[in-house]
């Protein structure tokens, strides 16, 4: 069957669990389903649309993982206020998710859009975002750039933008996210800065830039990042240089510059990150000595 046949009834339905079906969509028009707290359609290759979500106030998890033709969420998932996990992983056809909703989605805290490869806009309002935990926006590879309204997810505290290939800056809004402690950018072939504003994330503990082949300089203000603990920028090939700010990372223990082949020296200032453990600069094949500082 393409649908639910019209007598169906999911008004007193808690749990709809239907992986791998072939349906194209639910049912036809709206449903009383303000019972239902979970449903899974993941791996439904051939759903092309979900129906009218106005009566799901009390869905808390969506698992649409793999519905590989599904193109846009319907605007009525405003209404699910307690919904608190959304997985879109591999929905390779949506090219937008706006949570933009008159109704909040005030208690929304993890949203998972990891290869969804054609998807090119994101954004939220500040009430549907200021519960998110965590945005997993690996492998969307047509994400040209980060909206703006991102700054309205304060309380977000993993952001994992690896392998977003097009991705060409962030938004100023970075610094707005006071919350964040890992933000991972490995592997943003086009990314060619950071804004000024990323110091103003100071509780920010892990920082992967590695691989961003088009990166060639960090701002200063990464010396306000005192809580980072582990900095990764190997594989920069374009990076000239460190800011001298990075003694200002007291407590930056690990730092990757292995195959940075572009970087020439080190800030002498370096010598004053006083937790620094492990350094690594293999294979920077034009740095030609190091600073007396680091007392080698």
């Amino acid at each position: 069957m393409p649908c639910f046949p019209s007598s169906f009834n999911p008004e007193f339905l808690v749990k709809l669990e239907m992986k791998n079906s072939k349906l194209k969509k639910l049912w036809e028009g709206m449903q009383p389903i303000r019972n239902l707290k979970w449903m899974d359609l993941s791996h439904s290759k051939i759903l092309k649309e979900l129906p009218n979500l106005s009566t799901s106030t009390n869905l808390y998890d969506l698992d649409l993982r793999y519905c590989s033709s599904l193109v846009k969420l319907p605007s009525s998932l405003g209404n699910a206020i307690n919904l608190k996990i959304l997985n879109l992983h591999g929905c390779s056809s949506l090219v937008e998710l706006l949570l933009n909703f008159e109704t909040a989605v005030t208690d929304l805290k993890d949203i998972d859009l990891s290869h969804c490869s054609s998807l090119v806009k994101l954004s939220f309002s500040t009430r549907n975002a200021i519960n998110l935990r965590r945005l997993n926006l690996s492998y969307c590879s047509s994400l040209m750039e980060l909206s703006y309204s991102i700054g309205n997810a304060t309380s977000l505290e993993e952001l994992n933008l690896s392998h977003c290939s097009s991705l060409v800056k962030l938004p100023s809004s970075i610094g707005d996210v006071v919350n964040l402690k890992n933000l991972n950018l490995h592997h943003c072939s086009s990314l060619v800065e950071l804004p000024s504003s990323i110091g103003n994330a100071t509780k920010l503990q892990k920082l992967d830039i590695g691989r961003c082949s088009s990166l060639v300089k960090l701002p200063s203000s990464l010396g306000n990042l005192v809580n980072l603990k582990k900095l990764d920028l190997r594989n920069c090939s374009s990076l000239v240089e460190l800011p001298s700010s990075i003694e200002n990372a007291v407590n930056l223990m690990n730092l990757n510059l292995s195959y940075c082949s572009s970087l020439v020296e080190l800030p002498s200032s370096i010598g004053n990150a006083i937790s620094l453990r492990k350094l690594n600069l293999s294979h920077c094949s034009n740095l030609v000595e190091l600073p007396s500082s680091l007392g080698i």
